[in-house]
């Protein structure tokens, strides 16, 4: 009897054996399965970092590009504003001025023609200084070298008051 309940104890640790083995390579199976999967999925998941980093790459360029291109479009306003505001200012003092030669110009005539008079009042003078040095000198009043030493002072009186 002992016999007959050893066997029946085999048979049923056998039994439950088998079916361990059983559920051992099922598992086995199952984390070969897993391993494909994860390789797929490593593969899959490299894929995923490669985008990430591509994308972030992307973006950064993106960003500078656009910096770029609003620093641009800011330096040509700029440059815009700029030149219309010379020619509003070129225009504006075009029309002022006019209007100033429009108002200065009896101004300026009055001036020019007591110029005109000073400069013929002064030729005039010039010459009668020399008419007088020579009328001078004929009848030898004065002699030609002392003519000749005032004509030197009177220049140089000339110049000093010139340069006051």
């Amino acid at each position: 009897m002992k016999e007959a309940y050893l066997q029946e104890k085999i048979r049923e640790i056998d039994y439950k054996l088998r079916q361990q083995m059983e559920v051992a390579e099922q598992l086995n199976q199952e984390i070969q399965r897993l391993q494909t999967e994860l390789k797929q999925h490593k593969h899959l998941i490299k894929q995923l970092k490669a985008f990430d980093t591509f994308k972030e790459d992307l973006r950064l360029e993106l960003s500078q590009q656009n910096r770029e291109i609003i620093r641009k479009s800011i330096e040509k306003t700029e440059q815009d504003l700029q030149k219309e505001i010379t020619g509003t200012l070129m225009t504006t003092l075009a029309k002022h001025n006019q209007q100033q030669q429009k108002d200065l110009t009896p101004e300026i005539s009055h001036i020019h023609k007591q110029v005109t008079e000073i400069q013929q009042k002064t030729a005039y003078s010039q010459h009668l200084l020399e008419l007088l040095l020579d009328r001078l000198i004929t009848e030898r009043i004065i002699a030609q070298e002392q003519a000749d030493i005032l004509t030197k002072r009177a220049h140089i009186r000339a110049q000093k008051d010139l340069h006051k």
